[in-house]
């Protein structure tokens, strides 16, 4: 199973699109960062989801989900990345190997879409993007490479 572990923040929306589209709620995606979520979903059209942003503290990859139809991108969400406690300090890569640990499914090949870089061990699985920009043509054409 070819999986893409999904930040939010950064990645489906950007500083350039905040400022531009001034959102009216927290709940904010450019679209053009959901496009290119759409063009890697068309490219690989096997590919699964976990939300490793931290949105999924307020929703469930259900949830968020459905926000992703109503901007146009049919993804397919397997689930998300644990949570810990508040007081626990955990890096992205510590919940994204605590994920494929115990996932039940046998995940073949993964990139990690995230603006931060505390991935650990798991670097070489990043593309990075940058806040300022989210999620490019560029930057979803590595995806499609690293995953085709």
């Amino acid at each position: 199973m070819k999986v893409i572990m999904l930040d939010v923040d950064g990645v489906l929306n950007s500083r350039k699109g905040w400022h531009r589209d001034r959102p009216k709620t927290c709940w904010y995606l450019t679209p053009e960062c959901v496009e290119q979520l759409g063009r890697i979903v068309k490219a690989i059209p096997d590919v699964k989801f976990v939300l490793s942003s931290c949105w999924r503290h307020h929703m469930d990859a259900i949830d968020f989900k459905a926000i992703l139809k109503k901007s146009g991108v049919e993804a397919d969400f397997i689930g998300e990345t644990p949570t810990y406690h508040a007081s626990v300090s955990v890096q992205r890569g510590q919940e994204i190997q605590s994920w494929l640990d115990n996932s039940k499914v046998k995940v073949d090949e993964f990139v990690i879409l995230d603006d931060d870089s505390d991935m650990l061990h798991l670097m070489p699985k990043l593309v990075q993007t940058k806040g300022e920009d989210g999620l490019t043509i560029e930057i979803a054409d590595e995806v499609i490479r690293r995953l085709s």
